[in-house]
C-alpha cells in the first residue's frame, strides 16, 4: 500500500511539473541563455560595456554569448573602421571575409540604429548571412536602419569606441 501511495504521489508531482512546462513564459524564462546582460570589450583605449538585447534578438545574443564564452573574440582586430560611422570586428581572418562558420537569421526589431547600437554584420545581398562579425554604430547610422540585427547597445564607453583605430584589438571580451 505504501508503495502504491508513493508511486501515485510521484506521478502527480511529475505531471504537475510537465503541466507547468506548457506555459510559454516559463519555457522562455528557463531556456533563456540570457541571464547575462552585458558584454565587456577590453581594448587598448579602455573598456566598452554593451547591454545585450536578449528579448529583441534572442538567437543572436545566444550565439554571441556562446562565442564569448569560448574566447572567440579575444585578440581579434577591428578590421573596418569608418570614422563618424561604424567600427567592425569579429573576423578571425581580420579581412572582413571570415567568421565562426555558423550563419544567423536576421532578427529585426523596433530598436533604433542610433549611436552605440551594436549589430550583426552581414552581406547586403543575403539578410541571413550574419555570423560572428558585428559593428558598433558610432554616429550617423541612419542609412543602415532597419537592415541589421541590433543585439546590443553601448552603455559605457562610446567615447572609447570613437578612439578605436583600424587594426586595434579586442584584448578580451567577457560577460558580466
Amino acid at each position: 500500500m505504501f508503495k502504491f501511495i508513493f508511486n501515485l504521489i510521484l506521478v502527480f508531482t511529475l505531471t504537475s511539473c510537465f503541466d507547468e512546462a506548457k506555459d510559454d513564459s516559463f519555457l522562455i524564462e528557463s531556456a533563456s541563455p540570457l541571464k547575462v546582460q552585458n558584454l565587456r570589450l577590453k581594448t587598448v583605449h579602455g573598456d566598452i560595456i554593451i547591454k545585450l538585447h536578449s528579448k529583441e534578438a534572442p538567437s543572436t545574443v545566444e550565439r554571441i554569448v556562446s562565442l564569448t564564452n569560448k574566447g572567440f573574440y579575444n585578440g581579434l582586430t577591428f578590421h573596418k573602421v569608418i570614422p563618424n560611422f561604424i567600427l567592425q570586428t569579429g573576423d578571425p581572418l581580420g579581412t572582413g571575409e571570415g567568421g565562426s562558420g555558423q550563419k544567423l537569421k536576421l532578427e529585426l526589431s523596433n530598436l533604433e540604429q542610433q549611436p552605440g547600437a551594436v549589430s550583426i554584420a552581414r552581406q547586403i545581398s543575403d539578410p541571413n548571412s550574419g555570423d560572428s562579425q558585428f559593428f558598433i554604430c558610432v554616429d550617423g547610422c541612419e542609412e543602415v536602419a532597419g537592415s541589421y540585427t541590433i543585439f546590443g547597445q553601448v552603455i559605457i564607453g562610446l567615447d572609447i569606441a570613437k578612439k578605436i583605430q583600424k587594426k586595434d584589438k579586442i584584448i578580451n571580451m567577457s560577460l558580466e
